[in-house]
């Protein structure tokens, strides 16, 4: 059907003939003036087209803002579908209104791309869409209820002020401020002061008091912009010794994305009041802005991070710190409890929220944020009902693991992201919680009651609960541990993502455990999981030593578990100040109590490696070396070369016979198994040990792999 009716940009009437419209009608408009002298076809066709869209866009605008009328779409839905109007988005480069879901076929063909488009510019075609809206959906000249809240709360000083009064900082305050969670305003209020300082910044420099935020958004002024941030950023330009660096690099990231957003909104406003030149020159500075602002900010911001990233100690809680404020927690909770529930007061109702809060965060290893924002409605959807309602899950766990199910109850809280991440409550975590719920209670201790927080603060005006973070603080103090400052709920998170590695977790495992914790596998390892040096010197210093002693090939097709320690000559390995660890027998005590720690641990690990070496060697040693034992020479200097006796037809039939088996599965018997062929065999393997049977049935094995790889690669 062709009956599809376009709006006139410049009178806003509906006609189905657009293009004669504009030559009939608005032939004095310079737009029109420069279609009708373009001789192409093509680029004549291109350019009415752009000036259709741009019409049917300020048209929906006025659909969207008044609710009134009909959308104008580049492909009209099927016949008898009313669409929605929230499903259709613009295109950020020809303006036209598609199905939120067909952007990014579109946006890959869309006539007005001048320029290849980058691989993430499809992940954020939806993102840059809705910002075209925001001069619709997010009008400041009526601040928003969560933009009122943002700016209560903001400092009122000079910076403030700044912000308060430059309109595209409160536009973009209002974008942030209607996404954000009640309790994140602090953060929207941070990220608009730094945009005023920024602005501060750009008015010292360009001698203008009065200017704003916009004056700035155009390419002329985007090396004044670079020059502010790096100002803002304490940019140290690079010398002989060192190289270019930020002393804030995280500031200079926030800022190009704040300044990108900004630049697009400023787009997007002068289109909707039809300023060309405005729109123009954001879109310009959007342009400079994707090309220069990596280069000249982001590479030593980045680079900044880095360095200090790598520099940064290892921090992790001693373990003898957890189990002692564990163990204060746990009697503390009970204490407190048994006081509330005989005398309910506002002290006694404080003492039990902070301990109880304490607790969950650090047998949860939860972020404390997330812990302490517990609202009564998700308290109260706690299943009543706890163990396995499925017969068949309940029968693949160990008895041990079915009574913690049936012991244990989980509630499901909002983590970082929005995931849902769950919360173990024990019996006595469960009875303390129960009690801080309590409405009668709550309200005799003076909770206010449109708080809405499971730990709410006992005052009748406050509507936010108690910080995890400090309760955390405070019971570590009272538990007197040795480091307080590393136990908190970040580096407990590490340390039981840390102490991980030494277990040998499968992928199904450690996706369980990085479920519990909240975020995924990757974001474990890069940034949870902290590297041991005491793991990197046992197993990595192996392969290490291997390489550089040329003994590489030995080993080939081991994992570093397999590799043992005797194959090296550990006694020629000497220590930092060149002594020889084997040497040094007795080692002088020291007062310092974490030197006396370190010298036990030296020694027993020497002793455990001498028994190592010692046990390795007896095994190696055939039985004819037995009896050498009696003749008065020390062990470690009368080591004799083993002379290799060829197996003979009748020894290899009776090993055949004997353990075929473990020779078709291609697996090597155990002791037992060599004995027993031994004693089968009668007196025909009377001469070999069941260590020789056993290596002659493994080096068969191999010889066997190797020959049907062999095979393989050949084609034969």
């Amino acid at each position: 059907m062709h009956d599809k009716r376009h709006a006139c940009y410049y009178c806003d009437m509906l006609v189905t003939n657009i293009g004669r419209h504009y030559q009939e009608i608005h032939s004095a408009e310079a737009e029109v003036k420069q279609l009708c002298q373009t001789g192409n076809k093509k680029e004549k066709q291109f350019q009415l087209s752009k000036l259709r869209l741009l019409g049917d866009y300020h048209h929906n605008l006025k659909v969207i803002q008044t609710q009134k009328g009909l959308m104008i779409l580049v492909r009209r839905p099927s016949h008898g579908h009313t669409p929605d109007v929230g499903d259709y988005l613009p295109c950020t480069l020809c303006l036209g209104f598609l199905h939120r879901k067909d952007l990014w076929r579109h946006i890959k063909h869309c006539p007005c791309r001048m320029e290849p488009l980058e691989a993430h510019s499809f992940r954020r075609y939806q993102m840059e869409s809705r910002l075209l809206l925001a001069p619709i959906l997010n009008d400041c000249s009526s601040a928003s209820q969560a933009l009122q809240n943002v700016l209560s709360v903001m400092k009122k000083d000079t910076i403030g002020l700044v912000a308060r009064n430059d309109p595209l900082i409160l536009s973009y305050g209002s974008i942030c401020a209607d996404k954000m969670a009640r309790h994140e305003t602090t953060y929207v209020s941070q990220k608009m002061r730094q945009l005023a300082r920024l602005l501060m910044k750009l008015r010292e420099l360009k001698g203008c008091a009065d200017a704003h935020l916009s004056d700035f958004l155009s390419p002329d002024s985007f090396d004044d912009v670079v020059s502010a941030v790096k100002l803002e950023c304490q940019f140290v330009p690079s010398d002989e010794q060192h190289l270019a660096r930020l002393s804030t690099p995280s500031l200079a990231m926030k800022l190009g994305h704040a300044l990108q957003k900004c630049a697009s909104m400023l787009r997007n406003t002068a289109l909707k009041a039809r300023d060309s030149d405005l729109a123009s020159s954001a879109a310009n500075y959007l342009l400079v802005h994707a090309s220069e602002w990596p280069q000249r900010v982001s590479t030593f911001a980045l680079r900044t991070i880095q360095l200090d990233r790598q520099n940064k100690p290892e921090v992790l809680p001693l373990t003898g710190d957890i189990i002692k404020l564990s163990k204060y927690l746990d009697v503390e909770l009970k204490e407190k409890t048994a006081s509330y529930e005989q005398e309910c007061t506002a002290v006694h109702y404080e003492e039990l929220v902070q301990v109880t809060l304490a607790k969950l965060i650090t047998f949860n290893k939860r972020r404390s944020g997330e812990t302490e924002r517990i609202e009564l409605h998700q308290y109260a959807h706690l299943p009543h009902v706890i163990g396995l309602a499925n017969a068949e899950f309940s029968a693949t766990l160990k008895p041990s693991e079915r009574k913690l199910c049936e012991r244990l109850h989980v509630l499901s809280i909002t983590g970082k992201r929005g995931r849902t991440v769950p919360l173990l409550l024990t019996s006595d975590l469960k009875k303390a919680m129960d009690l801080i719920a309590n409405t009668e209670m709550r309200t005799a201790v003076g909770v206010s009651p449109s708080n809405v927080y499971v730990f709410a603060r006992a005052c009748i005006s406050s509507p936010h609960p108690f910080r995890g973070s400090d309760c955390v603080k405070k019971c570590v103090t009272a538990a007197e541990c040795e480091q307080p400052e590393t136990v908190t709920s970040k580096y407990m998170r590490k340390y039981i993502s840390t102490v991980s590695q030494v277990m040998a977790l499968t992928p199904n495992e450690l996706e369980w455990l990085t479920g519990h914790l909240g975020h995924n596998t990757d974001v474990h390892k890069l940034f949870y999981r902290m590297h041991i040096s005491t793991i990197e010197l046992a197993k990595v210093s192996k392969l290490l030593i291997a390489v550089d002693e040329g003994k590489a090939h030995e080993f080939a097709g081991k994992s570093m578990e397999e590799i043992a320690v005797d194959a090296f000559d550990v006694n020629d390995l000497k220590t930092a100040d060149g002594s020889n660890p084997e040497s040094e027998k007795d080692v002088e005590p020291s007062d310092d109590s974490s030197s006396d720690q370190t010298n036990i641990t030296c020694k027993k690990t020497k002793r455990v490696a001498r028994v190592r070496r010692q046990t390795t060697r007896k095994r190696m040693l055939s039985v004819e070396n037995d009896s050498d034992e009696s003749s008065g020479v020390p062990y470690r200097k009368s080591r004799k070369t083993v002379t290799k006796v060829a197996w003979s037809t009748d020894e290899k039939e009776a090993v055949l016979k004997s353990l075929g088996m473990y020779l078709k599965k291609g697996t090597v018997p155990g002791k037992k198994d060599c004995e027993k062929a031994k004693a089968d065999s009668g007196n025909v393997l009377a001469n070999r040990s069941w260590f020789q049977i056993k290596y002659y049935v493994k080096n068969t094995i191999t010889a066997s792999k190797r020959l049907t790889k062999q095979c393989r690669l050949t084609g034969h």
